[in-house]
């Protein structure tokens, strides 16, 4: 299954879909977006390394770092719900260990 190699190969966590908070009309429910449509999505899209990509609603950042894995671009999350902001900054603190060089091309922003 692409997922676990996907999430492997980044060293990161960011499978499994979580409810709705149905309490805030600003909350959704967390779907990462599937590596294969990110594959498909980038057939036909090319990044070079200096470029600079933001996710608006990033939750736990698998389209920052799958973006930065294969483009080494810039990539940034922006997430409102501060358990997904902070479980992003532990996938990322997980996806620099085998990727050092990247720190500084990886950010999550909250609020």
């Amino acid at each position: 299954m692409k997922e676990n190699y996907y999430e492997k190969l980044l060293n990161i966590n960011t499978a499994g879909n979580e409810n709705w908070n149905k309490t805030s009309p600003h909350n959704h429910p967390y779907q990462p977006t599937l590596y294969e449509a990110l594959d498909t999505l980038f057939e036909k899209y090319d990044l070079d390394e200096d470029d600079h990509i933001v996710d608006f609603g990033s939750g736990k950042g698998r389209i920052v770092f799958y973006i930065n894995h294969f483009f080494r671009c810039y990539a940034n999350g922006v997430e409102m719900n501060e358990i997904y902001y902070n479980e992003s900054l532990l996938n990322k603190s997980k996806y620099i260990q085998k990727h050092k060089k990247m720190e500084d091309k990886v950010n999550f922003y909250c609020n």
